[in-house]
């Protein structure tokens, strides 16, 4: 396994002693990936369980489908990549992501969404403004 759900994990004082914390540059979206990526790079093994269950109340931090879950992830995807990927991939990878945003910008535009537009508008901006962390602030 490659990557598990950051909502519920449990690891050893030793992976956090060889590998450190999560990235807080994340914040939130893709700090859980990049954590198992750092682990199993590591040496480490990242493993679930297909028993254990938990109720992740998602509304608590960002929102589902809320301008500010649209932005730190849109911002965080780049991030994610460089950090993790060969540069060999990096034309690619940016060529689709941007075309993704534009479309998402324009989509959420013609269909009534502009706070949902902005935000992955703020979002491509911060992230290749490197403006991570907690980025912009919602009110």
């Amino acid at each position: 396994m490659q990557s598990v759900s950051g909502s519920c994990m449990l690891i050893k004082r030793s992976v956090i002693d060889r590998i450190g914390l999560l990235d807080e540059r994340f914040f939130a979206y893709y700090e859980d990936s990049d954590f198992c990526l750092r682990a199993t790079r590591a040496g480490f093994n990242v493993v679930a369980s297909r028993n254990a269950r938990i109720r992740h109340k998602m509304k608590n931090t960002l929102g589902s489908r809320t301008p500010q879950a649209y932005y730190i992830y849109v911002r965080n995807q780049p991030l994610f990549m460089i950090k993790n990927c060969p540069w060999i991939f990096w034309p690619d990878y940016f060529a689709m992501y941007l075309l993704k945003a534009l479309a998402r910008i324009a989509y959420f535009s013609v269909t009534g969404r502009p706070d949902i537009a902005g935000a992955v508008k703020n979002g491509l901006v911060d992230a290749f403004s490197r403006n991570f962390g907690k980025g912009r602030v919602f009110g």
